[in-house]
């Protein structure tokens, strides 16, 4: 999550790094660290889930490129849903 004060530019550059690094270069991350990729995008999911738009954006679409190429990750919608669609804070994340 993070750090309170740090610059939207700041996350918006960590979460294009992120989102590019799923994208080009998936096949390099060990796949022992997938569940807490995974689990880690969906808690920044939450915690941006109304915040600025274009870093939600880009969380999003790490999340989506993980669920695509994670073949350990049985049900990623329900898990997403589940995770993101209790709350009417972060439910609109679920759009995104």
């Amino acid at each position: 999550h993070a750090q309170a004060g740090t610059p939207d530019e700041a996350c918006y550059f960590a979460a294009q790094t992120i989102r590019t690094k799923m994208w080009s270069d998936f096949a390099q991350l060990p796949a022992e660290s997938l569940p807490s990729l995974r689990d880690s995008l969906l808690g920044h999911v939450a915690a941006r889930a109304s915040g600025a738009g274009n870093v939600l954006t880009q969380l999003c679409l790490a999340l989506a490129c993980l669920a695509v190429h994670m073949e350990a990750w049985p049900a990623p919608i329900a898990d997403a849903y589940q995770r993101l669609g209790q709350s009417p804070a972060t439910v609109a994340a679920l759009l995104e």
